[in-house]
């Protein structure tokens, strides 16, 4: 059923125009202010915002600049004018706006209007959802928020889609990093040849040379014919290294060699081959400090390091929660054929205290499973408790530096560990924590483990990527 808000400060207009749309069969919501209605679009989705050009607050056009901000490139809007304002109507569909229609228009032709409006945004679904089957309708209207930090984000993906400069993508776990490489492939003069996607984590270190780079006959026992290289697979296209971080270090030197000379060498191979691919990589690791650790090469780092994107954790830009839950509800409910409209006040609420330590994904999975067991229309906190309710065991800086004083006060006064610690980052706070911890057990992993509430499989993963993983430490229980 499509969902249409109507803007209006006029109680009476407003409370008439929703009685004839719901009679009409549609789902309406009522905003009587711009404000109201600019909050109304950043915490659901319509098919149709109709809304008066003259509001108490801020007028008609800044809320069609809103809802088309806001909303999916979809969302239609129809603007009511007064009298002798036919000119704000024409620049309102110069705006966007799908038609203008007067104040005094008849309720059958206003019906009218609003399924020709209709109409048009199931037209558009339908091409994108074409698009979607043929790879390549990710473009920037898929970045999903308002806040500052998505918007820079977008407005630097404009700018650097069309180069074939290498891109960087930094990011915790689930914010989205792949899907701004897509968007930046779609965006490219590149997009007709398909993205070259590889997981860097997903493949052993014993064979990732050979699926980079590829091999020849004969070059190991099982090569009964030579194969191309994922890397070469993306010749003249785009390769996304996903999980950069992860990639072992001879393979970063091949890697290396390739950005410098545009060429890689298959395994058993004596010549050379020439590759011409864009290079998008991105990690949840912190590369400067990886490459400061020795683990990442320096030389790549700074190769890589040419544009870099930045992503924000979601709990850095909450504001944009409501929008993108409405918007996950919406998919899943149509890609699920579910009458699942919207969230109530408390699920709203209750999705916006939580910090999502899973980011995005983390959001897009609790709204599925919402739409797939709800019973009814509305998604309530009940549906949802469950799920964003816990807290994530995370050393943040006030949760050490407490610890860290009441274990040994004689040893740091406060005060030197806050000037100790005040510049570090929080990856080196919890290495300098935990090896902190590993001394005060006089280097046994198994008390060390438990104090810290980890397992020990955990801290000797640790221990091993902070490079101090010796022998007597290894044997020590």
């Amino acid at each position: 059923m499509p969902t249409i808000l109507v803007v209006d400060d006029n109680e009476a207009i407003r409370r008439t125009r929703c009685i004839l749309l719901k009679r009409a069969g549609y789902d309406v919501e009522e905003a009587a202010s711009g404000t109201d209605a600019i909050r109304l679009l950043n915490q659901s989705v319509y098919d149709l915002v109709i809304t008066d050009l003259k509001l108490g607050d801020i007028d008609g056009f800044t809320v069609l600049k809103e809802a088309k901000l806001a909303q999916l490139s979809t969302t239609e809007v129809i603007v009511i004018t007064a009298y002798g304002t036919v000119e704000d109507g024409i620049e309102a569909m110069k705006q966007g706006a799908f038609h203008y229609i007067p104040k005094n228009t008849g309720n059958e032709e206003i019906l009218i209007h609003i399924e020709k409006a209709l109409e048009a945004k199931q037209l558009q679904d339908s091409v994108q959802k074409y698009r979607a089957k043929l790879g390549g309708s990710l473009n920037i209207d898929h970045l999903i928020g308002r806040t500052p930090a998505i918007r820079e984000v977008a407005d630097l993906i404009q700018r650097i889609a069309g180069s074939d400069s290498t891109v960087l993508i930094l990011g915790e776990t689930g914010t989205g990093k792949s899907l701004i490489a897509r968007i930046i492939h779609n965006m490219s003069s590149r997009r007709d040849k398909p993205l070259v996607e590889i997981n860097c984590a997903a493949i052993p270190d014993t064979l990732q040379e050979s699926e980079l780079f590829g091999y020849v006959k004969g070059a190991f026992t099982g090569a009964d014919r030579t194969k191309k290289g994922l890397i070469e697979e993306g010749h003249q296209s785009t390769v996304f290294l996903d999980e950069i971080g992860e990639m072992s270090p001879e393979n970063q030197t091949k890697l290396l060699h390739f950005l410098e000379n545009g060429q890689i060498r298959r395994v058993g191979d004596t010549k050379p081959i020439s590759v011409e691919a864009r290079i998008i990589a991105a990690t949840n690791r912190d590369l400067d400090i990886a490459r400061r650790q020795k683990s990442f090469r320096e030389d790549l780092y700074y190769r890589l390091n040419v544009i870099t994107i930045n992503l924000s954790p979601l709990r850095a830009r909450m504001e944009d929660v409501p929008l993108l839950a409405t918007t996950f509800l919406r998919q899943h409910a149509d890609r699920m054929r579910k009458d699942v409209q919207r969230f109530t006040d408390d699920a709203l609420k209750m999705l916006c205290r939580y910090d999502w330590p899973g980011n995005v994904r983390e959001l897009e999975n609790v709204v599925e499973r919402a739409v797939l067991l709800s019973t009814g229309r509305e998604i309530a906190a009940r549906d949802i408790q469950a799920y964003v309710t816990h807290k994530p065991e995370t050393y943040s800086r006030q949760q050490v530096t407490p610890r860290i004083v009441r274990s040994r006060k004689h040893i740091h006064p406060p005060e030197k560990v806050l000037a100790r610690i005040s510049h570090l980052s929080l990856e080196e706070l919890e290495r300098e924590f935990i090896l902190y911890k590993l001394k005060q057990c006089e280097g046994n992993q198994v008390v060390t483990a438990e104090q810290l509430g980890i397992g020990r499989t955990t801290l000797w993963r640790k221990l091993k990527q902070y490079g101090v993983l010796g022998s007597e430490q290894s044997q020590a229980t």
